[in-house]
């Protein structure tokens, strides 16, 4: 067993437990009327131990059954009131390239039962663990109380979004050799090719049957699953059919791939067969003199000549050079081309290669060697001279193109899988790992045009981002610019820009509502409170971005939110504070709120209720790191009680996960004046 939590209302309950107590557990507290239900992480058990789960849970031999030996196909089942989900994941092996790789694609599988009051997952393979899934739902109580189904969603749309990630990751490498086919001049194996076709009907054999399964789920068991649940459950049916999209069209890709290295290798039979026909006829014409002169015929007048071996050779070369020459000019034999010269300059870098003489740079490194002296250094010094006068040139990026001019694509590859060059999206490079800004830039190189910023990272430009989570959201720019592994591209037609620190973005308005709108209501109240704190937007813009964006998933949630917002919050957790108190009936305290002590000083508190004398403080960790601000709030506290005020301090931990303890607190305090009138 990887893991046992017992959830009630959407919160996790401190404490170990078996599965056994567990359940036992929410039975108990079922009858209460609060929402509970138990999660059992399980990872490849053997018969013995999945039989002791199916004894306490009720499971179905044949779900028992699945669940030990694994390698199932994916499919949904129903056992009265108990739902089978089997997913396939799959994870994306790094390689330097799909030459050399053995393999591109592993899969695992993971098994979803939920019951009314409980949720089993069973996992097999080494990938695919739901650690972070847990820690993502537990931070995440307003979803968990949609029941033990909200965690069936939460693992699918994971592995399902993973499908994309790979998906994406795979057409990189179709990408790669599909730029070597249609290249003149270079080499084509059709073994890589048949090898990506391989990974991707394994792929397809993941993805493709889960699509009934989730049908069958939308249509089937409605009585089992609640309306707001199969709403989520949609949506990652449509995560998942994008996936099987992207995934057919890939197996037609390298359908055509595949013709197209048969076709590029029969023309290089043909270019080779022409190659050969054209030596065969240079050479046939001496061959022709020296058999006609080799018959030892009596009286040939020719060979008492005094210049007739001269003659007889001046004519065979110059007969075999109009051949050659003739040959060269139709293309039956190779011809030099100036353009291999061209890889020795590169922004305005002369080459001693190129030149024969000495090699003198205009562009940003300034070299000057002698061409003899070449040979006795490592290559991999002007590699690396090369490389970074090609990321300097351009900002801290480099597109594929511009590095092989310098490299070659094996050696490009192994800067790459080193860890020397990042790269940060199809077809560009960077020395360390970009920072937002220069993602937006990786991404404008690789569309060849403006890329327009939303959700998270236009909030991250205008400065009200609360969230910190990683990865870019961008708008779709038309171009074939996929969603993979930290990129999110978002069809949001209408949407009003503004253009923020050199860079197009969504509205600021219109950026805080998309945001709360996929936020739970707590993190939401505190984006909208961070908006208008630093000024971004005004109260009537978060008005009308509402209107503009009506009929949007939750926005009716964050329409009440709006109501709410308030920019005098100075953080998120008194943001997630406030909506507390709001959602428990207390009465509305004052924010930000000043208060004179005995000693003349004037002090600033978070939460303050004026009539019964009582405040509340949110303390957090990093502040008090420092003894300096340790001292600070002590004083301050003192100083504030001296004049009569009641001072309640708050954390991270009394918010959310023991408000209601909190709430108590604050109301007890409150209802003192009232009780002593």
């Amino acid at each position: 067993m990887v893991d046992c939590g017992v959830y009630v209302e959407g919160q996790r309950l401190s404490g170990k437990y078996s599965y056994a107590a567990a359940l036992s557990k929410v039975r108990e507290i079922e009858p209460t009327g609060r929402g509970a239900f138990v999660w059992v992480g399980l990872h490849e058990p053997d018969e013995s131990q999945m039989q002791d789960v199916a004894d306490v849970f009720g499971l179905h031999p044949l779900a028992v059954e699945d669940a030990v030996q694994a390698h199932q196909r994916p499919k949904l089942d129903r056992y009265d009131e108990t739902l089978v989900l089997i997913l396939k994941t799959v994870n994306y092996v790094p390689h330097e390239s799909v030459v050399l790789a053995r393999q591109i694609v592993e899969t695992s599988e993971v098994m979803i039962v939920v019951g009314k009051d409980f949720v089993v997952t069973v996992r097999h393979g080494e990938h695919g663990g739901l650690s972070d899934v847990r820690k993502q739902m537990d931070a995440d109580p307003e979803h968990l109380r949609l029941g033990p189904y909200a965690v069936m969603h939460v693992i699918s749309h994971n592995v399902v979004d993973h499908y994309l990630g790979v998906t994406s990751l795979i057409e990189c490498d179709i990408d790669g050799i599909e730029e070597v086919a249609f290249t003149p001049g270079r080499k084509i194996d059709v073994e890589p090719i048949y090898l990506l076709k391989r990974e991707v009907v394994e792929l397809r054999r993941c993805v493709n049957p889960l699509g009934v399964a989730f049908q069958r789920i939308q249509t089937e068991n409605k009585d089992l699953i609640s309306k707001e649940v199969r709403r989520y459950l949609r949506d990652v049916a449509d995560h998942h059919n994008e996936a099987a999209d992207q995934i057919a069209s890939y197996d037609d890709m390298l359908n055509s791939l595949v013709q197209a290295a048969l076709a590029r290798v029969g023309m290089q039979q043909n270019n080779d067969m022409r190659k050969m026909a054209a030596w065969a006829g240079i050479l046939a014409v001496p061959t022709m003199f020296a058999a006609i002169y080799g018959m030892n015929f009596r009286f040939m007048p020719e060979l008492n000549w005094t210049w007739g071996y001269p003659g007889l050779m001046a004519g065979l070369a110059v007969v075999c050079l109009i051949l050659y020459f003739q040959f060269r000019n139709r293309n039956w034999l190779w011809r030099f081309s100036a353009s291999r010269r061209k890889s020795a300059q590169f922004f305005g870098v002369s080459g001693a290669f190129a030149s024969g003489g000495r090699m003198h740079s205009r562009g940003p490194v300034h070299i000057t060697l002698v061409a003899g002296h070449l040979g006795r250094l490592p290559c991999h010094i002007f590699t690396a001279v090369d490389i970074e006068s090609v990321l300097l040139a351009g900002g801290g990026l480099a597109t594929t193109s511009q590095l092989l001019t310098v490299v070659s694509r094996k050696r490009l590859a192994g800067l790459v899988t080193s860890g020397k060059l990042i790269r940060v999206c199809h077809g560009v490079y960077a020395a360390s790992e970009p920072d937002m800004s220069k993602g937006l830039a990786a991404l404008e190189l690789m569309a060849n045009q403006p890329v327009v910023a939303c959700m998270g990272t236009a909030a991250a430009l205008y400065g009200f981002d609360t969230e910190g989570r990683s990865g870019l959201h961008v708008l779709d720019p038309g171009v074939r610019m996929r969603p993979s592994p930290g990129l999110m591209v978002h069809q949001r037609i209408g949407a009003p820009l503004r253009r923020v620190k050199g860079r197009m973005a969504t509205a600021p308005a219109w950026t805080a509502i998309e945001v709360a709108r996929v936020l739970r209501r707590p993190r939401a109240l505190a984006t909208l409170d961070a908006a208008l704190h630093i000024g971004a937007c005004t109260g009537i813009e978060l008005d009308a971005a509402i209107r503009e964006q009506r009929g949007r998933r939750k926005i009716v949630k964050v329409r009440e939110l709006v109501d709410y917002a308030d920019g005098r919050a100075e953080s998120p957790m008194e943001s997630e504070a406030r909506l507390l108190f709001i959602d428990s009936g207390l009465p509305m305290p004052e924010l930000q709120y000043s208060i004179l002590d005995r000693h003349g000083r004037l002090w600033r508190v978070d939460f303050a209720w004026p009539d019964a004398m009582v405040l509340a403080e949110y303390d957090s960790v990093e502040w008090h790191v420092g003894r300096g601000a340790l001292l600070h709030d002590r004083l301050k506290t003192a100083r504030l009680q001296e004049c009569g005020w009641t001072c309640i301090p708050m954390t991270v931990d009394d918010i959310r996960r023991d408000p209601i303890g909190l709430v108590a607190r604050i109301n007890s305090h409150l209802m003192k004046p009232r009780m002593a009138g």
